[in-house]
């Protein structure tokens, strides 16, 4: 269950990785986090709320995304 609550300032990022080979995230913005995700798996961290940068290579391929993250898991 996921609940806004904007006292924390902590939120939970779950990856899940759906590639047949490992990978790192890396999630960058005012902070910087890495994420070792194996193939077919996910793995989660706890991180501050804000925007970031998520980038990766899957497979040898290039994967970037931007996220607002503010939510918390309850």
């Amino acid at each position: 269950m996921f609940n806004e609550d904007i006292t924390r300032k902590e939120a939970i990022l779950l990856f899940k990785n759906n590639s047949d080979c490992n990978i790192v995230l890396r999630i960058e913005g005012k902070d910087y986090y890495n994420l070792a995700v194996p193939a077919h798996g996910e793995n989660f961290i706890v991180i501050n709320k804000g925007s970031y940068t998520l980038s990766s290579n899957v497979c040898d391929m290039k994967y970037i995304s931007q996220k607002d993250i503010k939510k918390v898991s309850l």
